[in-house]
């Protein structure tokens, strides 16, 4: 069934399958990072590392996929929305199945920083809900999957502490992997190409100047708590990210093609949001 707005045209009945996709997505992912919390001392006691280093099973992940979203979303716009949501769910399936297997705690780290590639699928998914969906079933949409989060953190935190304490902080991760790559053949199989693609040059200046920027602050973050947030080193590393964030201000506004358009994050809602 198509339906007509705004001079487009709509497939009803696609949006509808493409709508479980992506609102049992945010389960899928929150199951995962959820569970992962009350497992933190369980790893920590395994791999014989202090509280601090543990963190970096979380920070790893939020490094690489705050880089991997800008990255990914200008990939989106060159090359279609569908193919780098493809690409980001696989990396977080393949990260969700190497992490129950990882040897040494080194490796915990690669497997994460792997899955934090995905990441990405959020605001691609966004995307292709406000590209393929109907005007009037976006907001609906949208609010669905922001609400799967919070179920998503309320069944995932019992659950992980549970699964943890009677199976070990691996078996977090062998229960979500079959569940990850059935939702990647769900989106491949169900979702389509985006509507709107725009080749062009990526910014790879910009990428390194994000890159610049965002990890001194995540690892300032990170340590702050074991060395102190006055600390010289802490202090440091908040100067060089905002040395970068500057840096990344002035180039992206000369830049043709900017990786972050910072004219459309800047304005009201984005900004918001």
């Amino acid at each position: 069934m198509n339906v007509m707005k705004n001079g487009k045209t709509y497939d009803l009945s696609y949006a509808k399958k493409a709508m479980l996709v992506v609102v049992i997505l945010p389960l899928l992912v929150m199951y995962t990072e959820a569970m992962l919390t009350p497992a933190l001392p369980t790893i920590q006691k395994e791999f014989a590392i202090n509280p601090n280093d543990v963190s970096w099973v979380l920070t790893i992940y939020l490094l690489v996929g705050t880089v991997s979203v800008a990255l990914f979303g200008k990939l989106g716009d060159m090359y279609g929305k569908k193919k780098m949501f493809l690409v980001a769910l696989g990396f977080y399936t393949l990260g969700v199945i190497l992490n129950g297997f990882a040897p040494s705690f080194e490796a915990l780290l690669v497997t994460r920083a792997i899955q934090g590639f995905g990441m990405a699928i959020f605001p691609l998914a966004f995307a292709l809900v406000r590209e393929e969906f109907p005007p009037s079933m976006v907001p609906q949409v949208q609010g669905m999957i922001s609400a799967m989060f919070g179920d998503g953190m309320v069944i995932a935190l019992p659950l992980g502490a549970w699964v943890t304490e009677n199976w070990g902080w691996r078996w977090t991760y062998h229960t979500a992997a079959p569940f990850a790559v059935l939702m990647f053949i769900l989106a491949w199989k169900v979702l389509r190409e985006s509507r709107y693609i725009n080749p062009g040059k990526l910014d790879w200046q910009g990428a390194l100047l994000l890159v610049w920027a965002v990890v001194p602050m995540l690892v300032g973050v990170t340590r702050a708590p074991n060395v102190g947030w006055t600390a010289t080193q802490t202090l440091l590393l908040f100067a060089v990210s905002i040395v970068g964030f500057i840096l990344l201000g002035i180039w992206e506004k000369r830049v043709e093609n900017p990786l972050l358009p910072l004219d459309i994050i800047t304005s009201r809602n984005p900004a918001i949001v």
